[in-house]
Formats: structure tokens, C-alpha cells, sequence
């Protein structure tokens, strides 16, 4: 009978009792939370960055097509959509223009504008400002 009982504690099994096991769910739920969220904002700061990238990159390309086709060329940003050489791209939600902007670019290349296109970063909270130079086709970016 002694044996019987040693057996039995020998192997006894001690487990998480019902509170323990939903304690630790909640401290690894919340930490995962806090790693997703942090994640999210993380990835729309880097959108925001890239549309810009990329706009600054289609700025020129139009302005550079512009000069070797000996033809004038318009940029617009109208209704969250960027327009150019008959392309048609959509601007995030992690960038917003604001206003609408029309830039023209004459055949050698150069804009008729002193227009200043203005891009407020809402993740970042930052406002990108490009005054655009008239003649020349360049353009002076400041953030604040």
C-alpha cells in the first residue's frame, strides 16, 4: 500500500490552475497588442515616406519626358489621385495634399508656375512644403 502511494506522488503532475492560465493569456495578449500597434504606426510612417519618394521621383521623370519629347506636360493632384504622362496613381492615406495643384512643364522642361505644393504627413505630423522655381523646372523642399 506504502509503494502504491509513493507511486502516486512520484507522479503527481502540478499544472496552472484556472486563474494562473488566464493571467498569463492576458499579460502575452496585451504585450502582443502593444507590438501590433506599434507596428501599424511604424508601417504608415514608411508609406507616408514612400509616396513622397515617389512623388518627388515623378516630379521629374514628367519634367525630364517633358524635355525629350519636346512637348509640354501637366502634373496634377486632384481627388487623391496624382496624374501624369496619362498615368493615373492614388495617393495613400498616410498623405494628404492640401490643396489641388496643377504644374505645367514647357517643352524645354520648366515650369510656369511660382506655385508652392504643400503635403501634411498626418503619422508624422509633419508639412512638407516644395516652392517651385519659375523657368528652371526645380524646386526648393522644406519640412516643418
Amino acid at each position: 500500500m506504502k509503494k502504491i502511494q509513493i507511486r502516486q506522488l512520484r507522479f503527481r503532475i502540478s499544472a496552472f490552475t484556472l486563474l494562473e492560465s488566464v493571467m498569463s493569456l492576458f499579460v502575452i495578449s496585451f504585450i502582443f497588442m502593444m507590438f501590433t500597434i506599434s507596428f501599424t504606426n511604424t508601417i504608415n510612417i514608411i508609406k507616408g515616406e514612400l509616396f513622397i519618394l515617389r512623388f518627388e521621383r515623378i516630379y521629374r521623370d514628367t519634367q525630364f519626358q517633358s524635355m525629350v519629347r519636346k512637348q509640354s506636360n501637366n502634373l496634377e493632384i486632384v481627388n487623391k489621385k496624382l496624374l501624369y504622362l496619362g498615368k493615373e496613381v492614388e495617393i495613400p492615406n498616410q498623405v494628404e495634399f492640401l490643396n489641388s495643384y496643377k504644374i505645367r512643364f514647357s517643352e524645354d522642361g520648366g515650369n510656369s508656375s511660382l506655385q508652392k505644393i504643400e503635403i501634411y504627413l498626418p503619422y508624422t505630423e509633419k508639412k512638407m512644403n516644395y516652392q517651385l522655381y519659375v523657368g528652371s523646372g526645380k524646386y526648393r523642399k522644406s519640412i516643418s
